[in-house]
């Protein structure tokens, strides 16, 4: 299979025109994909706060464990997993909270013939 490269072919009006319909049409059958496309893909959502408890409650109950069998050593190993399991949950929620997003243009009309 070979690459796609670029060209110098631009799409005649009908092909324009066909192509506002299908995003018209898709903007109409699914507004959430324009929404997902112009961020990026991103569809980071919250995590519930009774799941942040849950983890929470978790993460203690590992460290006392921790604490319990391998003493201050077990501990740290045991806190420093749990920083850095926290970390890769949180930081792409962060970042998706923090990233602008833009407005989706209105759909454009085709152009009457």
């Amino acid at each position: 299979m070979f690459p796609d490269l670029p060209s110098d072919r631009r799409l005649t009006n009908a092909e324009q025109m066909q192509l506002a319909d299908l995003e018209r049409r898709l903007t109409e059958d699914d507004p959430e994909l324009i929404r997902r496309f112009s961020t990026g893909g991103s569809t980071v959502e919250p995590l519930p706060k009774a799941a942040l408890a849950v983890y929470a409650v978790v993460a203690c109950a590992l460290l006392l464990a921790a604490a319990f069998v391998g003493g201050v050593g077990g501990a740290a190993a045991v806190a420093g997993s749990i920083a850095l399991t926290a970390l890769l949950l949180l930081v792409p929620r962060l970042r998706a909270l923090r990233k602008p997003r833009p407005v989706a243009p209105p759909p454009r009309k085709p152009a009457a013939s």
